[in-house]
């Protein structure tokens, strides 16, 4: 009886340590033909357990999965550029460049649910039942830092493509067409682009790299200037409906910033 359970056991054994070989290559195989130099119709989907909500972490996360993801001998990946055109300073989050097109990624971090529309200045975020939070429009911010890219690469609006990426665990509600994607499907986004629309991608890489501007100075005076206009952006914007608040004057002569949805909304700030 014993020497019957005895190979049972190590029938049992035998079975786990097959199934663990299969697991562990079936993985190894899983990775290694992501990682490949070939397109594959087979999209990985990645997961992000927790995310912290700072801008800075969500971008290493997203980062990670583009330079992990994405096949490097189609897809070369920048990430934090800052890039000077007409004067103006652009910081774009992630830039990657292949024949099939130049994506430029605007990433948020977002919990709750948004709602807006592709055209909208601002996002509204609801959360706590009632309250809400009006965010800058990234599919209308990227819009900028789209047309700076296309400028500076001498490329036209079939080979450069908006896209705004959303981290966290927000739930959405927004029109647009097409532009918006999430962390765990903006391989597959940008891999469904098929057709070689251009033929100059070292050249391309080589201008980047060249534009990029690495100065700390003129680094923190971009930050400086991008903080000042969103203060400006939130002050006179409603926090109660989104609208535009516009000086008014009361009864007793004294002026106050009010709601220009004024009757719909009463909203009211001192001066």
């Amino acid at each position: 009886m014993s020497y019957l359970v005895s190979i049972i056991m190590f029938m049992l054994y035998v079975a786990f340590v097959i199934a663990m070989i299969y697991l562990i290559v079936h993985a190894v195989d899983k990775s290694t033909r992501l990682r490949n130099n070939t397109r594959s119709n087979t999209f990985y989907r990645p997961r992000i357990e927790r995310l912290t909500g700072k801008i800075n972490y969500a971008e290493l996360s997203l980062s990670n999965i583009l330079n992990n993801y994405l096949p490097k001998n189609f897809y070369t990946v920048y990430d934090d550029l800052l890039i000077e055109t007409n004067g103006e300073t652009h910081q774009i989050d992630h830039l990657v460049i292949s024949q099939f097109g130049v994506f430029v990624i605007e990433n948020k971090a977002y919990s709750g649910v948004i709602t807006g529309d592709k055209y909208d200045k601002a996002w509204v975020r609801h959360y706590n039942k009632n309250k809400k939070m009006y965010y800058e429009n990234p599919i209308r911010q990227n819009y900028g830092h789209v047309k700076c890219i296309q400028e500076l690469l001498h490329l036209n609006n079939k080979q450069v493509f908006n896209i705004a990426c959303l981290m966290g665990n927000g739930t959405t509600n927004i029109k647009h067409d097409g532009e918006l994607t999430r962390y765990d499907t903006i391989i597959e986004r940008i891999m469904s682009y098929e057709d070689v629309v251009i033929n100059n991608t070292q050249e391309l890489c080589e201008i980047v790299q060249r534009a990029n501007i690495t100065d700390v100075q003129i680094r923190n005076e971009h930050i400086k200037r991008l903080l000042y206009t969103k203060e400006d952006m939130n002050y006179n914007m409603c926090p109660k409906c989104g609208g535009k608040l516009v000086l008014r004057r009361g009864n007793n002569n004294k002026n106050f910033m009010g709601c220009s949805n004024y009757p719909y909304c009463r909203y009211t700030r001192k001066i």
